[in-house]
């Protein structure tokens, strides 16, 4: 399984003190896995009228959010926020209330809820501070929906398409995100490749071109081209993202199309390069719902 942090953050919330025993009993160490099995969807991520859109199962919202709002105490959160202004980058508070805002700074915005699922609006930052900010909640979120125990869910009317997880610091690889792809996904991809259907690439490449250039304000003949989208016989896909071979690939390759698979980032420096990766993420899943 991919591994982004030195230390496994899910474990962290097992240090917290005073937690909600009911709470603790609906989390685990390690991680959810989707590659082997079908499994109810508890999030995703869609890229839907130039908007990267963030859906969290309520059920699962109201359970992690012992942690990611009423426990500021949490060693993850601690860590990220004496690490960061200790770097010269200081951390906003975090938002205490979900229905405003998610996480540091307020930055991840509540839209609305619906169909048993909490909308937020990830925004695409120009300032670097920002697009930090943006990434630190991820990696807050991330960890947790990935600790969350499947066996505890309801069944859903959706399956899970994929699983990402984000980490965030300064410097050289500091923005790595990385998952796994869930098999209805992967046989979809593999779909697009057998019939060549350009128009999904096309939806995929402008969609990361458009965040691109809502974070830098301009994208250049040579970004443009490395913005981009392809696919393997298998529905094996990468994503490419302007950097020092940014983007990401996959891990593995499984054979069998009853099985999904993972994938790993490569030189994924910054919040802003993160974010366009996730934007192509977005884009690939927003097309597998409209199929």
């Amino acid at each position: 399984m991919f591994l982004l942090w030195k230390n496994n953050p899910i474990n962290d919330i097992y240090a917290v003190k005073h937690v909600n025993k009911e709470v603790l009993k609906l989390f685990r160490p390690g991680y959810a896995h989707i590659t082997g099995e079908n499994t109810p969807c508890w999030y995703e991520i869609l890229w839907i009228n130039d908007r990267l859109l963030l859906k969290i199962r309520e059920e699962v919202f109201i359970h992690f959010q012992e942690f990611f709002v009423r426990q500021p105490e949490t060693p993850l959160i601690i860590d990220m926020q004496e690490r960061f202004k200790k770097d010269g980058y200081p951390l906003e508070a975090i938002s205490m209330d979900p229905k405003i805002s998610l996480g540091f700074g307020n930055q991840i915005r509540f839209l609305s809820e619906k169909k048993g699922f909490w909308t937020y609006l990830v925004p695409l930052p120009k300032a670097d501070t920002d697009a930090l900010q943006v990434s630190a909640t991820l990696t807050l979120a991330t960890s947790l929906l990935r600790s969350f125990n499947m066996k505890a869910m309801t069944e859903s009317e959706s399956i899970q398409q994929l699983t990402f997880a984000t980490n965030t610091d300064i410097g050289f690889y500091g923005a790595p995100i990385a998952g796994e792809i869930g098999i209805p996904l992967r046989n979809f991809l593999a779909q697009l490749y057998r019939e060549e259907r350009m128009e999904a690439k096309d939806f995929i490449d402008l969609a990361m071109v458009r965040a691109w250039k809502k974070m830098h304000g301009k994208v250049n003949f040579h970004e443009k081209n490395k913005l981009s989208f392809k696919l393997e016989k298998g529905g094996f896909f990468h994503l490419d993202c302007p950097g020092n071979a940014c983007g990401l690939d996959p891990c593995d390759y499984p054979e069998s199309l009853d099985k999904g698979y993972e994938f790993c980032p490569h030189n994924t420096d910054t919040p802003k390069q993160q974010l366009a990766l996730l934007t192509g993420l977005a884009a690939i899943c927003t097309l597998a719902k409209k199929s």
